[in-house]
């Protein structure tokens, strides 16, 4: 797996400007290839701090592998000693109301960060919190769901290191890139197999996002 350029630093889901605190990682390319030397760093994150949450970001847009990666990282770790929160979980608006308001998902106006923020913060310190759900199917949000710290908390989506705060929480970060067409090929299939999403809605979501990422 190569490492690659910088993403674009004016991209709302790219890379902050400053790295965060902790161990930065810019995958790009073939998913299925690890770097086993990034898992022994938080292995050994783990042996040296055995009480503390450690907390991974995973960035990318959608369609950029970033659950065939958290799948590899379960696999290295194991389930039960990691909790995957998926960050589109705090959208501020949902698929009606971006819609009213012109923006999409990767608009960081259409993102409470501050909840985000708290809750994740909540998290690392060992407390559970009641954390939003972003329901895919139907555009809406959901009642919220109790979440309990865990060995490793990963937050994945559009916005893990967007936000300068969260970003001071995270121990690791993950920035995941692929080709338009891998990415598009993905997420088409998966929009139409998991959220019950039409084609022509994948193409029209694609399109209306693209200025945003770019």
């Amino acid at each position: 797996m190569a490492i690659n350029r910088h993403p674009d630093r004016d991209s709302p889901v790219a890379s902050p400007s400053k790295h965060p605190p902790g161990e930065f990682i810019e995958l790009c390319g073939n998913l299925a290839v690890s770097k086993p030397i990034r898992f022994r760093k938080i292995k050994e994150h783990m042996s040296n701090n055995p009480n503390r949450v450690v907390l991974i970001g995973v960035a990318g847009d959608s369609g950029c592998g970033k659950s065939t990666f958290l799948r590899r990282l379960s696999d290295v770790f194991g389930e039960d000693m990691m909790t995957v929160i998926c960050l589109d979980d705090y959208h501020s608006l949902d698929r009606k109301g971006r819609k009213a308001a012109g923006v999409t998902a990767l608009d960081p106006k259409a993102n409470n960060f501050d909840l985000m923020y708290e809750q994740i913060k909540s998290l690392k310190e060992g407390n559970a919190i009641d954390k939003p759900i972003y329901n895919h199917e139907t555009g809406e949000l959901d009642p919220p769901e109790r979440i309990e710290p865990n060995h490793i908390v990963v937050i994945e989506g559009l916005h893990p290191i967007y936000d300068e705060r969260v970003r001071g929480l995270l121990d690791f970060s993950v920035y995941l890139d692929i080709s338009d067409e891998v990415k598009i090929a993905w997420k088409i299939q998966r929009d139409m197999a998991e959220r019950g999403h039409t084609y022509e809605d994948v193409l029209a979501s694609i399109e209306a996002r693209r200025p945003d990422f770019e």
